[in-house]
């Protein structure tokens, strides 16, 4: 017993060796296999970084598009878009950058956005082969047209656009595209047939110059006061007294604005004013001025599409043709600034909503110095059609079918022997404006990186 337990032979040793290698393998392995997972785990997470930041890239810019949809060839998107060239129709790298925020993509990354119609080839499928290619075809209107490459633009005026929008995060390059398109908003405003500070109806004879009947008719002074009101009798119904808000709010008017931009309506500075033939066209959905100061001018009119309505009793000539719009297709009319005087017009009617916001959606920023006063309390709207308190004034025979609105104090001058505004609630019908834009279901896919 005592020469066994002094032997120096056996297998404890290499058995516990054995072991011990065998431990040792399968921990190396066991770390491999962890550290692979960590570097798979790292990718996909990086993968997925860089998808967000091609994804917060394209929804920023669709932001941008929303403010300034590049409905016409003047307005075409300059050029793509990249984080590393500032440009006025591209996101910035701090607004893409919040919509895709972790450690991933606050390291070296870029990514790009490219704008092309949905027209010619590009129109059922988004194929980048003819990313950079012309389109032509029939636009919305059902006229012809011809976008030269890259279009960059709405050319065919169904108010959508391709977008797409590329990102690399840490060498991972994900692609992503999609339509997106305006979004339209049924607006709500007051549905008062006219509202102003004042109104002068210039009355020889007492015929009813504003036949408001399914209405009515505010002032914002005492219509007792020949300064607020110089004829009752040209009225039907009477003008009463309110304190009325304004017709839209900011917001609406900066939507409508939006819109009128996307339409190709909006016009900015006198010099601007849209002309047919030499006379102002204010023809459309939503025509937006910002022309500070009297404009004078006589209106482009075309054949009336519907019968007018029947003269009211002691309604004069009533309504009559030519016409801007349709009964169908009624029109809106922001002028933003200043006022409008119709001169030497003759007879013709507008059918929609005439609206003379007098800067009431930023009354202070001195953005419309030199348009029409808006006037005292009470104002002053028993002068001439000169007078400085008018922000709309019509002498000749022209009349609006729908309602009239002017913020403020500011007047109404209605100075002829016809018509000048007889009530249609389908004009508040109709009003709608672009909000949002919006990823059209069903096209967003991701590209290849190759």
């Amino acid at each position: 017993m005592h020469t066994r337990a002094s032997e120096e032979g056996g297998w404890i040793l290499v058995t516990a060796i054995s072991l011990m290698a065998v431990m040792l393998v399968v921990a190396l392995a066991s770390m491999s296999i962890v550290d692979t997972q960590q570097t798979r785990t790292r990718e996909q997470r990086e993968r997925e970084s860089s998808l967000n930041l091609a994804e917060g890239a394209l929804y920023a810019q669709g932001f941008q598009l929303a403010g300034s949809w590049p409905s016409t060839a003047a307005t075409a998107v300059a050029q793509d878009c990249s984080s590393t060239v500032p440009a006025a129709t591209c996101p910035t790298a701090a607004q893409v950058q919040t919509n895709a925020d972790n450690v991933d993509t606050r390291a070296a990354t870029t990514w790009t956005t490219i704008i092309r119609d949905n027209g010619g080839d590009l129109a059922t499928e988004y194929q980048p082969t003819f990313v950079n290619a012309a389109q032509s075809g029939t636009n919305a209107a059902g006229a012809a047209y011809t976008c030269p490459a890259p279009c960059r633009w709405d050319a065919n005026g169904d108010l959508g656009l391709w977008v797409q929008s590329s990102a690399v995060v840490r060498g991972r390059t994900r692609t992503v595209v999609a339509t997106l398109r305006l979004e339209r908003i049924a607006e709500s405003t007051p549905r008062a047939a006219v509202t102003a500070g004042g109104i002068n109806t210039v009355n020889n004879g007492s015929q009813v110059k504003i036949y408001a009947v399914g209405s009515n008719v505010v002032v914002r002074c005492d219509p007792s006061s020949s300064q607020c009101v110089n004829d009752q009798g040209g009225i039907q119904p009477a003008a009463v007294q309110g304190n009325p808000g304004n017709l839209m709010t900011p917001s609406q008017i900066e939507r409508f604005k939006v819109t009128a931009r996307a339409r190709g309506t909006y016009y900015d500075g006198c010099a601007n004013l849209p002309k047919l033939g030499g006379d102002l066209n204010l023809a459309g959905q939503v025509v937006f001025i910002d022309c500070p100061g009297r404009t004078t001018a006589k209106l482009a009119m075309s054949p009336c599409t519907e019968p007018l309505p029947p003269i009211p009793a002691g309604g004069g000539n009533g309504l009559s043709a030519p016409c801007i719009n349709s009964q169908a297709s009624p029109g809106l009319v922001i002028w933003r600034c200043g006022s409008l005087e119709l001169s030497g017009n003759g007879n013709g009617t507008f059918l929609g909503i005439m609206y003379f916001a007098n800067s009431s959606d930023s009354p202070t920023s001195g953005a419309c110095a030199g348009s029409t006063p808006i006037g005292g309390s009470p104002p002053a709207c028993g002068g001439n059609n000169n007078s400085p308190e008018h922000a709309f004034v019509s002498s000749g025979g022209f009349g609006v079918y729908g309602a009239l609105a002017i913020d403020g104090n500011a007047c109404l001058y209605a100075g002829s022997n016809g018509m000048q505004v007889q009530f249609d609630a389908n004009a508040f019908n109709a009003l709608s404006s672009f909000g949002t834009v919006g990823l059209v279901q069903d096209t967003w896919r991701e590209l290849s990186p190759n």
